[in-house]
Formats: structure tokens, C-alpha cells, sequence
């Protein structure tokens, strides 16, 4: 645990830089690690013991640390759009964490920022978080894989952003494979009506274009390649945890890590 004479660090997740030994600052260094490797969205995190939490409607110290952090972000290009989620360090089980995609704006920011720890403020903070500000990916198809037993990995898949794919709360298509040679054994296609899109600023819900709807999101070869993707990270996180990726026209990128640092 650290103490209370830790500070809020920040580390750039596109850039090297010094290692911290301290639990949180180990668990920064490979999520930056992760999503070097596997192509995941520029940005920073700030690394955050427990005892800086900020309090409900305040964000202290971390504030100005998170404003300069943002306008640094792209010097060429004002209010550059985001994602905002945490990462827990240290706690057994992470609920479904609360994710804010393609927001813009310093006060955007900042308010999407807030809204992360009063939803931090209800759960295990564990040893400390990781508050992740990365670059908006519009993601053509979104996809989580996980491992439900040691025998087994799933891939689930929607068009679109996928708000609540990590939750179950969407329509997705879902396919097994075997763990020991990744061989698929079961495919479920899902009828997909709607699909989360990119607002001007945050997440919209659409109708699904109707010859989209009952067709299968991946191809066999996707799901092969998420599936050896997803347990490569999991082996690097050291347990069998949610991953995410957002599929674009130029492959799949490491959007998420189901909350877990």
C-alpha cells in the first residue's frame, strides 16, 4: 500500500520513462507496456493511491496535473478527443467499469473525470488507480475476449463502439474456442438492431444498416487473431481478465483491460 506521502504521478503511455518501484508505478509501467505492443490509443494515465482519491465534487491536486496533461495531449490540434476510464490495482474483482468515449473539452474532461472517482468512491479501490485519458478510436466493430474456465477463451463482438458489450448489456455475437489449440467450437449470431456511434461529442445510439443486422461482426481469422491477442495480454496482466479491442480498417487495438491494472 502506499502512503499518504505519495503523490499523483503521470505517466505518458507514447513515451519512455523512468521506472517506479511502487506497486502502482509497476502496474502503470505495463499497461503502458500492453498498450505499446498491442497498438493501443495514445494518452496518459495518473497513477493515484488511495489516499488521493479526490472527494466527491473535487479534484484537488490531480486537476491541474489532469488540464496540462490534456492540453499537452495534441499541441496541434484543441480539444483533441478522448476516452476516460480507471483501472483498479490490487482488488480481486472489478465490476464492469464506467467508460466515457470521445469526449472534448477541458470541462468535458474534467466532468467525465469526477463522475470516474464518485464511481470509484463505491467500489474497492484496491491498492490505488490508474485514470487512463487516451485517444478516441472510432471503432468499426468492438470485441472483448475473456476466458470463462481454464479450458476455454470467448470472443464477443458488436458493430460499433460497444458501450455495454463488457457488461452483457448489448446484442452481441459470441464465439468459443478451445483453450489448448484455440480451435472454434461454438458460434451464436446475434440479431444486432442498434450499434453505438461516435456523437460530436460522446456516444449516440443508431439503428443498425438493416443487411448488417443478422451478419456475423468477425471473420474466423479475426476471432483467431483476438483470441491469441487477448490471452497474450492476459499472460502479460498476470490473471485471466477482460480484454478489449476496437476494430478499425487498420486492425484491431487494445481499447481496454476490463478495469484491471
Amino acid at each position: 500500500m502506499g502512503s499518504f506521502h505519495d503523490p499523483v504521478r503521470l505517466v505518458w503511455l507514447d513515451a519512455p520513462g523512468a521506472s517506479l518501484d511502487i506497486p502502482l508505478g509497476l502496474a502503470a509501467m505495463r499497461m503502458r507496456s500492453v498498450i505499446e505492443e498491442w497498438k493501443g490509443p495514445t494518452g496518459f494515465c495518473a497513477i493515484v493511491p488511495p489516499e488521493r482519491i479526490p472527494p466527491a465534487g473535487r479534484l484537488g491536486l490531480l486537476g491541474p496535473i489532469m488540464e496540462g496533461a490534456y492540453e499537452e495531449l495534441d499541441p496541434h490540434e484543441p480539444d483533441p478527443a478522448v476516452d476516460l476510464r480507471i483501472c483498479v490495482t490490487g482488488a480481486d474483482t472489478v465490476p464492469p467499469p464506467l467508460t466515457f468515449r470521445n469526449i472534448r473539452g477541458r470541462e468535458a474532461v474534467e466532468s467525465g473525470v469526477l463522475e470516474l472517482f464518485g464511481w470509484v468512491a463505491k467500489q474497492d479501490a484496491g491498492e490505488g488507480v490508474l485514470l487512463l485519458v487516451q485517444r478516441f478510436v472510432p471503432a468499426r466493430v468492438t470485441a472483448v475476449v475473456s476466458a470463462p474456465d481454464p479450458g476455454s477463451v470467448r470472443v464477443t463482438a458488436c458493430w460499433g463502439l460497444g458501450e455495454d458489450l463488457l457488461s452483457g448489456g448489448t446484442s452481441a455475437d459470441t464465439f468459443v474456442l478451445r483453450r489448448a489449440d484455440l480451435a472454434l467450437q461454438a458460434v451464436e449470431r446475434a440479431v444486432k438492431p442498434w450499434r453505438d456511434i461516435p456523437a460530436d461529442v460522446g456516444v449516440t445510439r443508431a439503428s443498425t444498416p438493416f443487411h448488417l443486422r443478422n451478419v456475423l461482426c468477425l471473420s474466423s481469422e479475426q476471432v483467431l487473431d483476438l483470441a491469441r491477442r487477448g490471452l497474450a495480454v492476459m499472460e502479460r496482466m498476470g490473471r485471466a481478465i477482460p480484454v478489449e479491442f476496437a476494430l478499425t480498417m487498420l486492425g484491431p487495438r487494445l481499447s481496454g483491460t476490463g478495469g484491471y491494472a
